[in-house]
């Protein structure tokens, strides 16, 4: 017997932020707030595409464990970030 999977792939919210701000201002600002304690922070990519990914830590005593990404990209008049679901 075959068996079928049905995979569903959640859309991102999606907002764009407009002005004199760039992907790697709103990546600093948002990997400075959330890489303490039990939550690790890794950016991945540059300039005018960047994603960051927060997780729990493999150490975390308590908690749970928890994931979220986002990602930026450079628009024409600003920047636009889409923040996934938390796994």
């Amino acid at each position: 017997m075959k068996s079928q999977f049905l995979i569903i792939i959640e859309p991102m919210d999606q907002r764009i932020y407009h002005g004199k701000i760039t992907p790697q201002d709103l990546a600093n600002s948002l990997a400075s707030n959330f890489n303490r304690g039990n939550i690790r922070v890794q950016q991945i990519g540059s300039g005018d595409r960047i994603a960051v990914q927060m997780a729990t830590s493999e150490a975390a005593i308590s908690g749970g464990k928890t994931a979220l990404s986002v990602s930026f990209q450079k628009v024409a008049d600003g920047v636009a970030v889409q923040v996934g679901q938390q796994a």
